[in-house]
């Protein structure tokens, strides 16, 4: 098993405004049929007004990967959290053919239908910053806003090999051997959660502001069934990108862009200036003592940021 570096977080939201919503109740977890044999399990807390529909990252991690952490947003706004496809509780697939960019924008577009929103404001933690890049790209009428935390890069290269460098930096050879030691037994493990947990109780520390402090993380990486808990779908999604470069077609966004950015993040400082240069209506805020969990490490900075952000949609809506 060739283990993923990029994993964390990349997460996606939706943010709809109150007239858009037409499900004033959603079912608290279910199942959404995205195409023939596929269902994406899903999970909603919280009864704000926003709805913020929650892509995890990876690619092919679950949604619980980032509900333990973003649970104080639920004071605010209403979260709807899904597995993305071959992840968490939903549908495992074995097929490249059926896990790629374009299946993942598609699934998005199916939840704004479901929810009955008329158009999305999307959030993307790193992996589903660039999943939320694309549908913007894809559905300009139905993209409203974009929130982007600690994104992935818009050009793979050289960004992605500098990121995978920072997040072992922090390594002397005993823990370095320690992790490889733990891919290799992952990859044979009769038990893959047990296995995973094994891997992820160290390689996290990596996205950490303090690699060598406390872990204040409290999703879970492992979470979902046995038949998704490997590399798959970080494979088929990866490879269906190739040796991408997105900062021509990121130009085309229209819809406002807040990104926010880990002061220690182990992604490129470079990698930042680029979303928010591609970006006609792009903001880049930093948010000190934190890494790739600004979210986690600084939540009430964090909080403060989207509440202004969100609060200036609703004053523009009104204008």
């Amino acid at each position: 098993m060739s283990l993923p570096c990029f994993l964390p977080g990349m997460l996606a939201v939706c943010l709809a405004s109150d007239s858009a919503q037409s499900r004033s109740e959603p079912l608290p977890r279910g199942m959404i049929h995205s195409e023939e044999g596929i269902e994406l399990f899903f999970r909603v807390e919280g009864e704000g007004a926003d709805t913020i529909v929650v892509l995890h990252g990876g690619p092919g991690l679950s949604s619980e990967s980032l509900r333990p952490d973003l649970g104080f947003l639920s004071r605010d706004f209403t979260l709807f959290f899904y597995d993305q496809r071959g992840s968490g509780l939903s549908t495992p697939i074995n097929n490249p053919d059926r896990v790629g960019i374009a299946h993942h924008v598609a699934d998005v577009e199916v939840i704004r239908t479901y929810l009955g929103l008329d158009r999305a404001t999307l959030m993307g933690h790193s992996w589903g910053g660039g999943l939320a890049l694309h549908y913007a790209m894809r559905h300009p009428k139905q993209t409203d806003r974009v929130i982007l935390i600690d994104p992935m890069p818009l050009r793979r290269d050289p960004h992605m090999a500098v990121f995978g460098q920072n997040l072992r930096a922090w390594m002397d050879n005993d823990a370095l051997e320690k992790l490889n030691e733990a891919a290799m037994a992952w990859d044979k493990a009769a038990d893959p959660h047990s296995a995973c947990n094994a891997y992820w109780e160290l390689f996290i520390r990596g996205y950490l502001a303090d690699p060598h402090g406390r872990v204040p993380v409290q999703g879970d990486p492992c979470h979902g069934s046995k038949e998704n808990l490997n590399d798959r779908v970080y494979r088929y999604t990866l490879g269906s990108l190739g040796a991408w470069d997105w900062r021509l077609q990121a130009q085309k966004v229209q819809a406002p862009v807040l990104i926010v950015h880990g002061e220690r993040s182990p992604l490129p400082l470079e990698s930042f200036h680029e979303w928010e240069a591609a970006l006609s209506n792009g903001k880049l805020v930093m948010i000190p003592g934190s890494g790739h969990y600004p979210h986690v490490e600084q939540p009430e900075m964090f909080l403060s940021i989207v509440r202004e952000f969100i609060r200036a949609k609703r004053t523009s809506s009104l204008e």
